[in-house]
């Protein structure tokens, strides 16, 4: 009979324990974020839009060319992954996508202030630039 007491209170404790840790977590995460453009580049709309994905907020990006005639376009993103569109047609948006497995993309104090560099080519001018967001959440 106390084999079976000691079972059930340590289950007991144990499912208690895990219930707290499991909403701790979840109350570390902001309820909204807003994210404040500190630099623009002229001729593009560039965005990071923060999106809950398993319970942890990732960041999104839509990028599109203002511009008339198509560019190549290299960005290197604010993770340092390098990536090159050939032909960006105007007005085309270029989307990535966050992932809640993907540390770099994944909204925390240490990861709020996030670096966008394009590089493009029209006709035979090269030009280069940096975008700079901050994310945070609303209430702050």
């Amino acid at each position: 009979m106390k084999k079976l007491y000691f079972i059930t209170l340590i289950l007991t404790f144990s499912l208690f324990t895990s219930a707290c840790v499991s909403n701790n977590v979840s109350n570390e995460q902001p309820k909204e974020l807003m994210v404040d453009q500190t630099s623009k580049i002229e001729k593009w709309d560039i965005r990071v839009i923060p999106r809950l994905d398993h319970k942890k907020w990732v960041y999104d990006t839509a990028i599109k060319y203002l511009g008339e005639k198509p560019v190549k376009l290299t960005v290197n993103y604010y993770d340092k992954t390098k990536v090159t569109y050939n032909d960006v047609a105007p007005f085309q948006v270029q989307e990535t996508f966050g992932s809640y497995d993907y540390e770099k993309s994944v909204y925390s104090k240490q990861n709020k202030n996030l670096s966008i560099n394009l590089k493009w080519v029209e006709g035979n001018k090269t030009f280069s630039s940096d975008v700079e967001f901050i994310v945070k959440p609303k209430n702050d």
